[in-house]
């Protein structure tokens, strides 16, 4: 993945990233996929809600983030409380 070895990215602890990062065309794709199969009933639902000037973004931070704010939570933890 990204000319790193398989291996490398678990010494780095970065596997999981990594395999998200290089899965996200693939969803993004899939998602397109989804919503373009789905226009008329998503028009009918926005419509009801949102005018044409509306913009609607997507975006989200994915497990990584979440196992990012573990990692961190779990560091303060073993600094603070001899318990951890």
């Amino acid at each position: 993945m990204f000319g790193i070895s398989e291996g490398k990215w678990r010494e780095l602890n970065g596997l999981n990233t990594a395999t998200e990062i290089s899965n996200q065309p693939k969803l993004w794709e899939e998602t397109l996929n989804i919503i373009e199969a789905n226009k008329e009933k998503i028009n009918n639902f926005m419509g009801k809600y949102y005018d044409k000037n509306t913009q609607i973004i997507f975006s989200g931070a994915g497990t990584s983030a979440r196992s990012e704010e573990r990692r961190v939570g779990k560091e303060c933890r073993s600094r603070w409380s001899p318990y951890h």
